[in-house]
């Protein structure tokens, strides 16, 4: 992926539908660090490594979310919950999330199981279909993903709100906001001095291949529901 060309809804989009993958290890993380030669490196370098380790920055805001409260254990759920609502943001993530609960459900109460599955399935042909008849562009959505009864981006923003509930029951809201901070500061500054890698090369292409086998898919599906 050349991140140069890149633009910055196609980054987003890109962290939303791409799959996060597993943490990157501590001696890939830490390895080197070197700044910039040219200022214009600057934007693809922090796509790149945003991109590539966003599952660590995230961890970066929980160790972070603990270090600070320590001695409040209703601090460290609510950053928990916090980190969990960000991460159901990626839609692999969400569809890996609905499938557990579906199963949780399943043996709790069948039948609720199976409204779940039959309204994440309807909504995401209609989605599918609707897409289909719009202009093609990269990286576009197609499906709506559900987590049992809640549209995703519905249950992201249940998790952050009850997230931030919890902060200003316990009085921990502005630490909470400085805390958000930091870690967006650490994370940036990681990415800013931290080179392009082989591997995050090799991740790269590798997912483009996906996405590009996911568009064909995707387009058959379309054909037949046209």
């Amino acid at each position: 992926m050349d991140w140069q060309n890149v633009n910055t809804k196609e980054f987003l989009n890109a962290c939303r539908e791409d799959e996060i993958g597993r943490l990157k290890p501590l001696v890939d993380f830490f390895s080197k660090f070197g700044r910039p030669i040219r200022i214009k490196q600057i934007p693809s370098r922090l796509k790149c490594n945003l991109y590539y380790y966003r599952l660590n920055y995230v961890l970066v805001g929980v160790i972070l979310n603990t270090i600070f409260f320590i001695t409040r254990p209703l601090g460290i759920l609510s950053g928990l919950i916090w980190a969990f609502g960000v991460l159901c943001m990626n839609d692999p993530f969400a569809i890996s999330v609905n499938e557990v609960v579906l199963r949780v459900l399943r043996k709790v109460s069948p039948r609720l199981a199976s409204r779940a599955r039959a309204k994440a399935g309807s909504e995401s042909i209609m989605s599918s279909y609707n897409g289909g008849m719009m202009a093609s562009g990269s990286h576009r959505r197609k499906k709506a993903h559900y987590i049992a009864f809640l549209a995703q981006e519905s249950f992201c923003m249940w998790c952050m709100g009850l997230s931030i509930a919890f902060f200003i029951l316990i009085g921990g809201l502005k630490k909470a906001f400085i805390i958000f901070l930091l870690a967006l500061t650490i994370s940036a500054g990681h990415a800013l001095m931290r080179p392009p890698n082989l591997r995050s090369r090799i991740n790269n292409n590798r997912q483009e291949f996906r996405n590009v086998w996911r568009d064909y898919q995707q387009g058959v599906l379309n054909e037949h529901y046209s």
